[in-house]
């Protein structure tokens, strides 16, 4: 048995999963009120552990509509 197939039997390591993919679903809306109410991007991002580049995303999403 390998180093993978233990940590498999474990419940530690899934195979061929990927990293896991980030939530899309409230963020963007709660981001577009934020900036609503005078915050900037830097001060949005902290708020929501989330990078300025991201803030800048959902930013872009929640005017697209979606």
């Amino acid at each position: 048995m390998n180093g993978s197939d233990a940590a498999m039997k474990r419940g530690v390591y899934r195979d061929r999963c990927g990293r896991r993919k980030g939530s899309f679903k409230a963020k963007p809306n709660r981001a577009a009120a934020l900036q609503a109410k005078g915050m900037k991007p830097g001060e949005i991002a902290k708020a929501l552990g989330v990078s300025r580049m991201t803030v800048y995303r959902y930013l872009k999403q929640a005017e697209a509509g979606g």
